[in-house]
Protein backbone atom coordinates (compact mmCIF):
# COMPACT_ATOMS: atom_id res chain seq x y z
CA UNK A 1 0.00 0.00 0.00
CA UNK A 2 2.70 2.47 -1.00
CA UNK A 3 1.31 5.42 -2.95
CA UNK A 4 2.90 6.24 -6.26
CA UNK A 5 4.30 9.63 -7.19
CA UNK A 6 1.96 12.50 -7.91
CA UNK A 7 2.30 13.53 -11.52
CA UNK A 8 0.43 14.64 -14.60
CA UNK A 9 -0.44 11.00 -15.23
CA UNK A 10 -3.09 11.05 -12.54
CA UNK A 11 -4.55 14.35 -13.59
CA UNK A 12 -2.52 16.76 -11.46
CA UNK A 13 -0.42 19.13 -13.55
CA UNK A 14 2.87 20.15 -11.91
CA UNK A 15 3.59 23.90 -11.93
CA UNK A 16 7.09 24.29 -10.47
CA UNK A 17 9.69 22.09 -8.81
CA UNK A 18 12.16 22.87 -6.04
CA UNK A 19 14.68 20.84 -4.06
CA UNK A 20 14.29 20.36 -0.29
CA UNK A 21 17.35 20.63 1.89
CA UNK A 22 17.18 16.87 2.56
CA UNK A 23 17.27 16.04 -1.15
CA UNK A 24 13.60 15.11 -1.61
CA UNK A 25 11.65 16.65 -4.45
CA UNK A 26 8.70 18.89 -3.70
CA UNK A 27 6.32 19.91 -6.45
CA UNK A 28 4.20 23.02 -6.18
CA UNK A 29 0.98 21.98 -7.90
CA UNK A 30 -2.62 22.92 -8.19
CA UNK A 31 -4.73 21.53 -5.35
CA UNK A 32 -8.15 22.20 -3.91
CA UNK A 33 -8.88 25.61 -2.44
CA UNK A 34 -11.59 24.18 -0.25
CA UNK A 35 -9.05 22.01 1.56
CA UNK A 36 -6.97 25.06 2.42
CA UNK A 37 -10.01 27.11 3.36
CA UNK A 38 -11.27 24.38 5.65
CA UNK A 39 -7.93 24.24 7.41
CA UNK A 40 -7.51 28.00 7.61
CA UNK A 41 -10.97 28.86 8.87
CA UNK A 42 -11.56 26.08 11.38
CA UNK A 43 -13.23 26.98 14.65
CA UNK A 44 -14.20 25.04 17.74
CA UNK A 45 -17.67 23.58 17.95
CA UNK A 46 -18.04 24.11 21.66
CA UNK A 47 -16.01 26.33 23.95
CA UNK A 48 -15.89 23.70 26.67
CA UNK A 49 -13.41 21.78 24.52
CA UNK A 50 -11.41 24.80 23.39
CA UNK A 51 -8.92 24.94 26.27
CA UNK A 52 -6.26 27.47 25.21
CA UNK A 53 -6.44 26.86 21.46
CA UNK A 54 -7.13 29.70 19.05
CA UNK A 55 -10.57 29.37 17.46
CA UNK A 56 -9.21 28.71 13.97
CA UNK A 57 -6.48 26.24 14.96
CA UNK A 58 -6.43 22.45 14.79
CA UNK A 59 -4.32 21.22 17.70
CA UNK A 60 -5.33 17.57 17.25
CA UNK A 61 -5.94 15.60 14.08
CA UNK A 62 -9.66 15.74 14.92
CA UNK A 63 -9.57 19.56 15.25
CA UNK A 64 -9.97 19.79 19.03
CA UNK A 65 -10.11 17.58 22.11
CA UNK A 66 -13.78 16.65 21.65
CA UNK A 67 -13.13 14.83 18.34
CA UNK A 68 -16.40 16.31 17.06
CA UNK A 69 -14.53 17.20 13.87
CA UNK A 70 -16.92 20.10 13.44
CA UNK A 71 -15.99 23.26 11.56
CA UNK A 72 -18.15 26.36 11.89
CA UNK A 73 -17.54 27.31 8.28
CA UNK A 74 -19.95 29.38 6.19
CA UNK A 75 -17.71 30.75 3.43
CA UNK A 76 -18.22 27.73 1.20
CA UNK A 77 -21.86 27.13 0.27
CA UNK A 78 -23.79 25.03 -2.22
CA UNK A 79 -24.08 28.18 -4.35
CA UNK A 80 -20.36 28.99 -4.63
CA UNK A 81 -18.70 25.62 -4.27
CA UNK A 82 -18.47 25.30 -8.06
CA UNK A 83 -16.28 28.41 -8.21
CA UNK A 84 -13.47 26.93 -6.09
CA UNK A 85 -10.10 26.82 -7.82
CA UNK A 86 -6.97 24.82 -7.12
CA UNK A 87 -4.06 26.65 -5.50
CA UNK A 88 -1.12 24.38 -4.61
CA UNK A 89 -0.19 20.91 -3.47
CA UNK A 90 2.83 19.53 -1.66
CA UNK A 91 4.46 16.28 -2.69
CA UNK A 92 5.82 14.53 0.41
CA UNK A 93 7.39 11.80 -1.75
CA UNK A 94 7.45 9.31 1.11
CA UNK A 95 5.64 6.01 1.57
CA UNK A 96 3.16 5.67 4.39
CA UNK A 97 0.33 3.25 5.12
CA UNK A 98 -3.22 4.46 5.70
CA UNK A 99 -3.54 8.16 6.47
CA UNK A 100 -2.04 10.86 8.65
CA UNK A 101 -4.05 13.72 10.09
CA UNK A 102 -3.14 17.39 9.69
CA UNK A 103 -2.67 20.12 12.27
CA UNK A 104 -3.04 23.85 11.62
CA UNK A 105 -1.59 26.43 13.97
CA UNK A 106 -1.69 29.99 12.70
CA UNK A 107 -0.75 29.82 9.04
CA UNK A 108 1.27 26.61 9.33
CA UNK A 109 0.22 23.05 8.52
CA UNK A 110 1.95 20.11 10.20
CA UNK A 111 1.91 16.56 8.87
CA UNK A 112 3.62 13.23 9.63
CA UNK A 113 4.72 10.33 7.53
CA UNK A 114 6.34 7.25 9.01
CA UNK A 115 9.77 8.71 8.29
CA UNK A 116 9.43 12.46 8.88
CA UNK A 117 7.44 15.43 10.16
CA UNK A 118 7.05 18.52 8.00
CA UNK A 119 5.64 22.04 8.34
CA UNK A 120 4.22 24.01 5.39
CA UNK A 121 2.72 27.41 4.76
CA UNK A 122 -1.04 26.84 4.63
CA UNK A 123 -1.58 29.39 1.86
CA UNK A 124 1.43 28.84 -0.43
CA UNK A 125 2.57 25.26 0.36
CA UNK A 126 6.09 26.61 0.94
CA UNK A 127 8.17 24.30 3.12
CA UNK A 128 8.95 25.79 6.53
CA UNK A 129 10.95 22.84 7.87
CA UNK A 130 11.22 19.07 7.70
CA UNK A 131 12.49 16.73 10.42
CA UNK A 132 13.62 13.27 9.21
CA UNK A 133 13.32 10.36 11.65
CA UNK A 134 16.58 8.45 12.10
CA UNK A 135 15.67 4.95 13.24
CA UNK A 136 18.11 3.45 15.71
CA UNK A 137 16.09 0.39 16.71
CA UNK A 138 13.84 -2.14 15.03
CA UNK A 139 10.67 -0.73 13.52
CA UNK A 140 7.26 -2.25 14.15
CA UNK A 141 4.65 -1.33 11.55
CA UNK A 142 4.85 1.25 8.79
CA UNK A 143 2.38 4.03 9.48
CA UNK A 144 1.73 7.09 11.58
CA UNK A 145 -1.61 8.77 12.26
CA UNK A 146 -0.33 12.28 12.87
CA UNK A 147 1.10 14.78 15.39
CA UNK A 148 -0.22 16.89 18.28
CA UNK A 149 0.44 20.51 19.25
CA UNK A 150 0.81 22.29 22.58
CA UNK A 151 2.59 25.50 23.64
CA UNK A 152 4.91 25.83 20.65
CA UNK A 153 5.77 22.13 20.45
CA UNK A 154 4.89 19.38 18.00
CA UNK A 155 4.67 15.83 19.38
CA UNK A 156 4.69 12.53 17.47
CA UNK A 157 5.40 8.84 17.95
CA UNK A 158 7.70 6.59 15.93
CA UNK A 159 7.52 2.99 14.81
CA UNK A 160 10.67 2.18 16.79
CA UNK A 161 8.98 3.14 20.04
CA UNK A 162 9.94 6.78 20.67
CA UNK A 163 7.85 9.81 21.52
CA UNK A 164 9.57 12.97 20.28
CA UNK A 165 9.00 16.71 20.70
CA UNK A 166 9.95 19.29 18.06
CA UNK A 167 10.04 23.07 18.11
CA UNK A 168 6.95 24.10 16.13
CA UNK A 169 8.71 27.08 14.54
CA UNK A 170 12.04 25.52 13.60
CA UNK A 171 11.58 21.74 13.64
CA UNK A 172 14.48 21.38 16.06
CA UNK A 173 14.45 18.25 18.24
CA UNK A 174 13.65 19.22 21.84
CA UNK A 175 13.60 15.76 23.42
CA UNK A 176 12.85 12.11 22.71
CA UNK A 177 11.57 9.40 25.04
CA UNK A 178 12.23 5.73 24.10
CA UNK A 179 9.13 4.53 25.94
CA UNK A 180 8.01 1.46 23.94
CA UNK A 181 9.94 -1.75 23.29
CA UNK A 182 10.09 -2.82 19.62
CA UNK A 183 11.59 -6.16 20.68
CA UNK A 184 8.25 -6.94 22.29
CA UNK A 185 6.25 -5.84 19.25
CA UNK A 186 5.58 -2.36 20.65
CA UNK A 187 5.48 0.90 18.71
CA UNK A 188 3.82 4.31 18.62
CA UNK A 189 1.45 4.59 15.64
CA UNK A 190 -1.45 6.64 16.99
CA UNK A 191 -1.57 10.43 16.99
CA UNK A 192 -0.98 11.79 20.51
CA UNK A 193 -2.94 14.59 22.11
CA UNK A 194 -1.39 17.19 24.43
CA UNK A 195 -3.03 19.22 27.20
CA UNK A 196 -2.18 20.81 30.54
CA UNK A 197 1.55 20.17 30.23
CA UNK A 198 1.08 16.51 29.34
CA UNK A 199 1.25 14.36 26.20
CA UNK A 200 -1.00 11.29 25.97
CA UNK A 201 -0.31 8.33 23.70
CA UNK A 202 -0.72 4.55 23.75
CA UNK A 203 1.28 1.72 22.23
CA UNK A 204 0.44 -0.61 19.34
CA UNK A 205 0.12 -3.29 17.82
CA UNK A 206 -2.46 -5.55 19.54
CA UNK A 207 -2.06 -8.36 17.01
CA UNK A 208 1.58 -8.86 18.02
CA UNK A 209 0.74 -9.86 21.57
CA UNK A 210 1.74 -6.63 23.33
CA UNK A 211 0.79 -5.67 26.85
CA UNK A 212 -1.22 -2.57 25.92
CA UNK A 213 -0.98 0.66 27.87
CA UNK A 214 -2.03 4.30 27.67
CA UNK A 215 0.74 6.66 28.80
CA UNK A 216 1.25 10.28 29.86
CA UNK A 217 4.50 12.24 29.48
CA UNK A 218 5.64 15.67 30.66
CA UNK A 219 5.40 17.98 27.65
CA UNK A 220 8.56 19.90 28.57
CA UNK A 221 10.89 16.99 29.40
CA UNK A 222 9.43 13.74 28.02
CA UNK A 223 9.47 12.08 31.44
CA UNK A 224 6.80 9.41 31.83
CA UNK A 225 4.20 10.50 34.40
CA UNK A 226 1.91 7.48 34.49
CA UNK A 227 0.57 4.58 32.47
CA UNK A 228 -2.65 2.60 32.48
CA UNK A 229 -2.29 -1.09 31.58
CA UNK A 230 -5.17 -2.12 29.31
CA UNK A 231 -4.51 -5.85 29.78
CA UNK A 232 -3.24 -5.68 33.38
CA UNK A 233 0.34 -6.18 32.20
CA UNK A 234 -0.41 -9.36 30.28
CA UNK A 235 0.65 -9.78 26.59
CA UNK A 236 -3.01 -9.91 25.56
CA UNK A 237 -3.27 -7.02 23.08
CA UNK A 238 -5.18 -3.87 23.98
CA UNK A 239 -3.21 -1.42 21.85
CA UNK A 240 -4.15 1.91 20.26
CA UNK A 241 -4.41 2.56 16.51
CA UNK A 242 -5.57 6.11 16.01
CA UNK A 243 -5.94 8.95 18.58
CA UNK A 244 -7.73 10.11 21.71
CA UNK A 245 -10.27 12.58 23.09
CA UNK A 246 -10.25 14.69 26.23
CA UNK A 247 -12.63 16.80 28.30
CA UNK A 248 -10.76 19.76 29.86
CA UNK A 249 -13.66 20.38 32.26
CA UNK A 250 -13.43 16.97 33.91
CA UNK A 251 -9.79 16.15 33.15
CA UNK A 252 -10.72 12.85 31.47
CA UNK A 253 -8.75 11.23 28.65
CA UNK A 254 -10.86 8.93 26.47
CA UNK A 255 -9.04 6.12 24.70
CA UNK A 256 -10.31 3.64 22.08
CA UNK A 257 -8.72 0.29 22.96
CA UNK A 258 -8.21 -2.15 20.09
CA UNK A 259 -8.65 -5.92 19.90
CA UNK A 260 -7.35 -8.64 22.23
CA UNK A 261 -4.62 -11.14 21.40
CA UNK A 262 -4.85 -13.81 20.04
CA UNK A 263 -6.76 -12.11 17.26
CA UNK A 264 -9.88 -13.84 15.88
CA UNK A 265 -10.28 -15.85 19.09
CA UNK A 266 -13.19 -15.98 21.52
CA UNK A 267 -11.17 -17.82 24.13
CA UNK A 268 -8.35 -15.66 25.49
CA UNK A 269 -6.41 -17.18 28.37
CA UNK A 270 -8.22 -15.05 30.93
CA UNK A 271 -11.33 -12.94 30.26
CA UNK A 272 -10.28 -10.63 33.10
CA UNK A 273 -7.17 -9.66 31.18
CA UNK A 274 -9.14 -8.50 28.15
CA UNK A 275 -12.04 -6.68 29.82
CA UNK A 276 -10.72 -3.33 28.52
CA UNK A 277 -10.07 -4.47 24.94
CA UNK A 278 -12.51 -3.28 22.25
CA UNK A 279 -13.57 -0.70 24.85
CA UNK A 280 -13.68 3.03 25.41
CA UNK A 281 -11.84 3.89 28.62
CA UNK A 282 -12.00 7.10 30.63
CA UNK A 283 -8.77 7.81 32.52
CA UNK A 284 -7.91 10.67 34.87
CA UNK A 285 -5.49 12.91 32.95
CA UNK A 286 -3.56 13.82 36.09
CA UNK A 287 -3.12 10.42 37.72
CA UNK A 288 -3.83 7.72 35.11
CA UNK A 289 -6.51 6.24 37.34
CA UNK A 290 -9.37 4.53 35.51
CA UNK A 291 -12.65 6.38 35.95
CA UNK A 292 -14.84 4.04 33.91
CA UNK A 293 -14.90 1.80 30.86
CA UNK A 294 -17.44 0.32 28.48
CA UNK A 295 -16.62 -2.73 26.40
CA UNK A 296 -18.23 -2.51 22.97
CA UNK A 297 -17.31 -5.96 21.59
CA UNK A 298 -17.09 -8.38 24.55
CA UNK A 299 -16.06 -11.47 22.58
CA UNK A 300 -14.14 -10.41 19.51
CA UNK A 301 -13.28 -13.13 17.00
CA UNK A 302 -13.71 -10.93 13.90
CA UNK A 303 -10.92 -8.36 14.50
CA UNK A 304 -13.52 -5.67 15.23
CA UNK A 305 -10.99 -3.11 16.46
CA UNK A 306 -12.26 -0.07 18.26
CA UNK A 307 -9.94 2.04 16.15
CA UNK A 308 -11.41 5.56 16.11
CA UNK A 309 -11.38 8.31 18.72
CA UNK A 310 -14.57 8.62 20.80
CA UNK A 311 -16.66 11.69 19.95
CA UNK A 312 -17.67 13.82 22.96
CA UNK A 313 -20.82 15.94 22.75
CA UNK A 314 -23.80 17.23 24.73
CA UNK A 315 -27.28 16.59 23.40
CA UNK A 316 -28.53 20.02 24.54
CA UNK A 317 -27.41 22.90 26.74
CA UNK A 318 -30.40 22.75 29.08
CA UNK A 319 -30.92 20.61 32.18
CA UNK A 320 -32.23 17.74 30.07
CA UNK A 321 -29.02 17.53 28.06
CA UNK A 322 -26.77 14.49 28.32
CA UNK A 323 -23.01 14.35 28.07
CA UNK A 324 -22.44 11.61 25.53
CA UNK A 325 -19.67 9.58 23.95
CA UNK A 326 -20.20 8.26 20.42
CA UNK A 327 -18.07 5.29 19.42
CA UNK A 328 -17.72 3.93 15.89
CA UNK A 329 -15.46 1.03 14.97
CA UNK A 330 -14.96 -1.91 12.67
CA UNK A 331 -18.06 -3.66 14.04
CA UNK A 332 -20.14 -1.51 11.68
CA UNK A 333 -22.19 0.04 14.46
CA UNK A 334 -22.34 3.45 16.14
CA UNK A 335 -22.74 3.31 19.90
CA UNK A 336 -23.99 6.23 22.01
CA UNK A 337 -22.92 6.05 25.66
CA UNK A 338 -24.23 8.23 28.48
CA UNK A 339 -21.16 9.46 30.34
CA UNK A 340 -23.04 9.84 33.64
CA UNK A 341 -24.31 6.25 33.74
CA UNK A 342 -21.92 4.57 31.27
CA UNK A 343 -24.98 2.89 29.75
CA UNK A 344 -25.35 2.36 26.00
CA UNK A 345 -28.19 4.65 24.91
CA UNK A 346 -28.21 3.45 21.30
CA UNK A 347 -26.54 0.89 19.06
CA UNK A 348 -27.11 1.85 15.43
CA UNK A 349 -25.92 -0.18 12.41
CA UNK A 350 -24.31 2.03 9.76
CA UNK A 351 -23.25 -0.53 7.17
CA UNK A 352 -24.21 -4.03 6.01
CA UNK A 353 -24.32 -6.60 8.84
CA UNK A 354 -24.20 -10.35 8.25
CA UNK A 355 -23.15 -13.03 10.76
CA UNK A 356 -21.38 -10.30 12.72
CA UNK A 357 -22.58 -11.58 16.09
CA UNK A 358 -22.16 -15.28 15.28
CA UNK A 359 -19.10 -17.18 16.55
CA UNK A 360 -16.71 -18.29 13.85
CA UNK A 361 -17.11 -21.84 12.61
CA UNK A 362 -14.70 -24.30 10.99
CA UNK A 363 -16.63 -23.85 7.76
CA UNK A 364 -16.09 -20.73 5.68
CA UNK A 365 -18.48 -18.03 6.92
CA UNK A 366 -19.35 -14.81 5.13
CA UNK A 367 -19.17 -11.95 7.65
CA UNK A 368 -20.09 -8.29 7.23
CA UNK A 369 -18.29 -6.09 8.06
CA UNK A 370 -15.10 -7.91 7.18
CA UNK A 371 -11.53 -7.19 8.23
CA UNK A 372 -11.42 -4.08 6.03
CA UNK A 373 -14.97 -2.90 6.76
CA UNK A 374 -16.84 -0.67 9.20
CA UNK A 375 -15.49 2.61 10.54
CA UNK A 376 -11.74 2.35 10.14
CA UNK A 377 -9.84 5.28 11.65
CA UNK A 378 -11.99 8.39 11.25
CA UNK A 379 -14.93 7.65 13.53
CA UNK A 380 -17.95 9.93 13.76
CA UNK A 381 -18.39 13.71 13.42
CA UNK A 382 -20.98 15.71 15.36
CA UNK A 383 -22.85 18.85 14.31
CA UNK A 384 -24.07 20.78 17.37
CA UNK A 385 -26.49 22.75 15.20
CA UNK A 386 -28.35 19.72 13.85
CA UNK A 387 -27.67 17.46 16.82
CA UNK A 388 -26.63 14.76 14.36
CA UNK A 389 -23.71 12.37 14.17
CA UNK A 390 -22.25 11.73 10.72
CA UNK A 391 -20.25 8.58 10.13
CA UNK A 392 -18.58 7.08 7.08
CA UNK A 393 -18.28 3.30 6.93
CA UNK A 394 -16.80 0.83 4.49
CA UNK A 395 -19.32 -1.74 3.22
CA UNK A 396 -16.90 -4.63 2.87
CA UNK A 397 -17.26 -8.30 3.82
CA UNK A 398 -14.81 -11.17 4.39
CA UNK A 399 -14.80 -14.96 4.54
CA UNK A 400 -13.57 -16.44 7.83
CA UNK A 401 -12.78 -19.99 8.93
CA UNK A 402 -11.86 -20.96 12.47
CA UNK A 403 -8.78 -22.99 13.30
CA UNK A 404 -6.87 -22.41 10.06
CA UNK A 405 -3.89 -20.68 11.65
CA UNK A 406 -1.01 -20.22 9.24
CA UNK A 407 1.47 -18.32 11.33
CA UNK A 408 1.07 -14.68 10.34
CA UNK A 409 -0.17 -12.75 13.41
CA UNK A 410 -1.98 -10.27 11.17
CA UNK A 411 -3.85 -13.13 9.52
CA UNK A 412 -4.96 -15.05 12.58
CA UNK A 413 -2.20 -15.43 15.11
CA UNK A 414 -1.91 -18.34 17.50
CA UNK A 415 -5.16 -20.30 17.75
CA UNK A 416 -6.99 -17.88 15.51
CA UNK A 417 -8.67 -18.08 12.12
CA UNK A 418 -7.90 -17.65 8.48
CA UNK A 419 -9.24 -14.73 6.50
CA UNK A 420 -9.75 -15.69 2.89
CA UNK A 421 -8.03 -13.53 0.29
CA UNK A 422 -6.89 -10.94 2.85
CA UNK A 423 -4.27 -9.30 0.68
CA UNK A 424 -6.23 -9.42 -2.56
CA UNK A 425 -9.71 -8.84 -1.15
CA UNK A 426 -9.92 -5.28 -2.47
CA UNK A 427 -9.25 -6.52 -5.98
CA UNK A 428 -11.69 -9.43 -5.77
CA UNK A 429 -14.48 -7.49 -4.09
CA UNK A 430 -14.25 -3.75 -4.54
CA UNK A 431 -15.47 -2.08 -1.36
CA UNK A 432 -18.35 0.33 -1.26
CA UNK A 433 -19.28 2.80 1.44
CA UNK A 434 -22.02 4.63 3.28
CA UNK A 435 -22.40 8.04 4.90
CA UNK A 436 -25.05 7.87 7.61
CA UNK A 437 -26.60 10.68 9.66
CA UNK A 438 -27.74 9.59 13.11
CA UNK A 439 -29.77 11.44 15.73
CA UNK A 440 -27.33 12.15 18.59
CA UNK A 441 -30.05 11.68 21.23
CA UNK A 442 -31.83 8.55 20.07
CA UNK A 443 -29.55 6.90 17.52
CA UNK A 444 -32.30 6.96 14.89
CA UNK A 445 -31.01 7.00 11.30
CA UNK A 446 -31.83 10.34 9.73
Amino acid sequence: MRPGPISAKNGIRPITRQRLRNGDDVMKMWSILSWLLLLSTLSLSAEIFAANAAPDDSVTINKDYSSQRYVDLDEITSENVGQLKEICEVRLNEPTMFSSGLLKVGRTLYVDTTDSTAAFDAATCELRWRYPIVFGRNQVGNNNRGPAYLDGRIFRGTTDGRLIALDAKTGQLLWEAPAAEPGKGESFISAPIAWDGKVFIGIAISDLGIAGRLMAFAADTGNELWHFATTLGSPSGGGFWTTYSLDPNTGEVFGPVANPFPDFSRKPADRDLTKYTDSVISVDAGTGELKWSRQIVPRDDHDFDLSAAPTLYRTSNDAAGRNMVAVAGKSGRVYGIDRATQLVVFNTPATTLENDLEPLAREWTHVCPGVNGGAQFNGAAYHPGTGALYVGMVDFCSWFAKGKDFGDPFLGGVGGAQVKDWSTAAKLQAPRGWITAIDGKTGAVL
